[in-house]
């Protein structure tokens, strides 16, 4: 979002009833999150963007996909190594 003093950001996340929306001002070291619904997106979205960090900013294409009869699994690196969805 752009101001008079410069740009700031602002994202939107939602799924079902749950809504997570998080405000900065142009140059703001802090931000404000506003969360409702039963699931705290905001919450889990930080979880993930941490665990993306301690994994050392895997790409895509280190991430795989299994699906088989209703039933599907994310792996990173290794099928033998599932990702927790």
């Amino acid at each position: 979002m752009r101001t008079g003093e410069g740009w700031g950001y602002e994202a939107t996340l939602s799924v079902g009833d749950s809504a997570a929306r998080c405000t900065a001002p142009p140059g703001a070291d802090e931000y404000h999150v506003l969360q409702q619904g039963e699931r705290r997106l905001w919450d889990e979205a930080e979880a993930a963007y941490r665990w993306w960090l301690r994994r050392g900013l895997p790409g895509r294409e280190r991430f795989g996909l299994d699906i088989s009869e209703g039933r599907s699994r994310v792996w990173l690196d290794d099928p033998s190594a599932p990702v927790s969805v």
